[in-house]
């Protein structure tokens, strides 16, 4: 009976003590940050491109310029059909002999409005086709504009870029009376658009 009133005791103290005890339980907090945006995911926003393209006048004969160039490109994406941007780049004449009226100057430097965006939803495929229209001057060459149509492979957001461009440029420094103040080149376009 003593052992039973012990066992009693003993218990109705642990009884009491849970009754009394705190149980806290701390859960982690949420850190004070913003949350995590998958940029790649985004169907808006800020978007980049880099661009190296190369290319000729279409004279077809002697007079031929060529010249190669990089170029990058940033601006607000829409949606995945319109995009707006600004362009700076690097352009040089390669053969120039018969365009420019100074021939240790070989390069120019384009400042140009960039508009572009896909002809498809690129959300289901891999690879779909683009349009883009350069507006724009460069430094010591002239006004020129550039449409280009070419094919995306990739994502929306990351996405390499493979076009055939043709720009229309005036050569404000032309050397030679029978050499054409406007120009048109052909170009490929390579590039990377994130």
């Amino acid at each position: 009976m003593k052992s039973k009133k012990i066992l009693l005791g003993l218990m109705l103290l642990l009884g009491v003590s849970q009754a009394f005890a705190q149980n806290d339980v701390r859960l982690p907090q949420r850190p004070n940050r913003p949350a995590y945006h998958d940029h790649t995911q985004l169907e808006s926003g800020f978007w980049c491109a880099v661009e190296a393209q190369g290319g000729s006048s279409i004279l077809f004969d002697k007079r031929n310029a060529v010249r190669a160039g990089v170029s990058v490109v940033g601006g607000y994406m829409f949606n995945e059909f319109i995009k707006i941007g600004m362009g700076l780049g690097g352009n040089c004449y390669l053969t120039h002999n018969d365009v420019m009226r100074d021939n240790s100057v070989a390069w120019t430097m384009p400042l140009y409005v960039d508009l572009r965006g896909n002809f498809a939803s690129q959300d289901v495929r891999n690879c779909v086709p683009y349009w883009s229209v350069d507006f724009g001057a460069a430094i010591n060459d002239g006004v020129f504009i550039s449409p280009t149509i070419g094919l995306r492979f990739g994502e929306t957001r990351n996405s390499w870029l493979l076009g055939l461009s043709y720009t229309v440029s005036q050569i404000d420094n032309n050397k030679s009376r029978d050499y054409p103040a406007t120009v048109g080149f052909a170009s490929l376009k390579v590039g990377f658009e994130f």
